[in-house]
């Protein structure tokens, strides 16, 4: 099973080292809302598309035993290696559409973050498989990030991030993935032979059109089936800058933009040379709060 996504970080420097050092990290505050949510047990967790190793980490502190797996077997020898001294915790190399190393009724949570959007609908099918009766799934995206309470710099993040969408090399999965971001996750299926009514489905931060590309940024010429979001999934719309925030010098953006495409495709200095000279103009020399917007869905599978 190859998609365009392995094709194209397989075919690249994409140095994923460079990337765990630079993302921002999930705060205490994002892990709460999951662990809230979640009414299983605390024995098996499963972190898909892991990685570096980053949730399957914080997963280990909380569960008896976790498992991180990810289509790429060299994230996979990353996340071993920066995860060493965990003796609760392994790695696999594994497709979210098959799971099949793994039996019925398995894990109490399952998480995937900053990854759903590129998951087929088997995925779900296979999560609730391997799901206990009651374990919890939660996933969420991050994407347009912005400067609280400055609005300028706020507007200049959106013009990097929507540029950086466009840039995009067509194929028919990035296509779909724009989609499913735009859409909050909601075109993310969830089977509901497996899960409960009631799943939530959170907005945090989402105002001024954060996280949601505007049209005409990405060329989609794929249309997705209307997403079919049951009358019972509660939305919830919710405040909250320290859910995803890192305080930095004002030019640590500019070095963060650069690790999310690889550089042997593009000279990213010359591609938002304009962005980042506004950038410059309004925030040299400053230390910077910079946050962003997030969607979360949290589902129960049925007992």
């Amino acid at each position: 099973m190859v998609s365009r996504e392995d094709e194209y970080y397989e075919s690249t420097s994409f140095d994923m080292r460079n990337y765990l050092e630079m993302r921002p990290p999930y705060s205490d505050r994002l892990y709460g809302y999951v662990y809230q949510h979640h009414k299983g047990s605390w024995g098996n967790a499963l972190d898909i598309a892991t990685g570096p190793g980053m949730v399957a980490r914080e997963l280990a502190r909380r569960f008896d035993n976790v498992v991180g797996v990810d289509f790429n077997e060299r994230y996979v020898e990353t996340a071993r290696e920066v995860s060493r001294g965990y003796s609760n915790l392994t790695f696999q190399q594994a497709y979210a559409e098959d799971l099949s190393q793994f039996p019925d009724n398995h894990f109490d949570l399952v998480v995937i973050g900053q990854a759903a959007q590129w998951f087929k609908n088997e995925a779900f099918e296979e999560i609730g498989r391997v799901l206990k009766p009651q374990g919890t799934l939660a996933m969420w995206f991050y994407a347009n990030g912005y400067v609280p309470g400055d609005p300028a710099a706020t507007k200049v993040l959106h013009d990097i991030f929507f540029k950086f969408n466009q840039i995009f090399p067509y194929t028919k999965d990035t296509d779909e993935m724009f989609q499913r971001i735009t859409s909050g996750l909601d075109h993310c299926k969830l089977p509901q032979h497996y899960f409960e009514p009631g799943t939530r489905r959170i907005r945090f931060n989402y105002k001024d059109g954060l996280c949601v590309n505007p049209p005409g940024v990405y060329p989609c010429r794929v249309s997705l089936p209307p997403c079919e979001i049951p009358d019972t999934d509660e939305f919830v719309h919710i405040e909250d800058p320290e859910i995803l925030t890192v305080t930095k010098p004002w030019d640590w953006y500019k070095r963060y933009m650069s690790v999310l495409i690889p550089m042997e495709h593009l000279d990213l200095s010359e591609v938002y040379k304009d962005e980042f000279e506004d950038l410059d103009k309004l925030l040299a020399g400053k230390t910077v709060k910079y946050s962003w917007a997030v969607s979360m869905v949290l589902a129960r599978k049925k007992q």
